[in-house]
C-alpha cells in the first residue's frame, strides 16, 4: 500500500498536513488555565506602571528640551540685538 505523499513528488512532500484536535483534559481545564490567566494578570500589572512610567518621562524630557530650545532661542536674539555682555 502507498502512501498518498510520494516522497518522489516535491511538490506534494511541500504541503503540511493539518493536524489533529487537540482536547483539553481535566488538568488542562483545572491547572494550566488558571494559571495562564494568573500569568497574564501578573504581566499587567507589571506592563502598566511601565507604561506611565515612560510615558511620564517621554513628557518630561520633551517639556525640558522645549524649555532649553526656548532659552537658547531667546539668547541668540539678544545676541544679534547688542544686548548679550556687559
Amino acid at each position: 500500500m502507498t502512501s498518498p505523499i510520494e516522497p518522489s513528488d516535491p511538490v506534494r512532500t511541500m504541503v503540511a498536513l493539518p493536524r489533529p484536535p487537540r482536547h483539553l483534559r481535566p488538568v488542562d481545564r483545572l491547572v494550566r488555565v488558571p494559571i495562564g490567566f494568573l500569568y497574564l494578570i501578573f504581566i499587567v500589572l507589571l506592563a502598566v506602571p511601565v507604561m506611565v512610567v515612560m510615558t511620564t518621562l517621554y513628557a518630561v524630557v520633551r517639556g525640558w528640551a522645549r524649555l532649553l530650545a526656548a532659552l537658547r532661542r531667546s539668547s541668540n536674539r539678544g545676541a544679534v540685538n547688542g544686548d548679550r555682555g556687559a
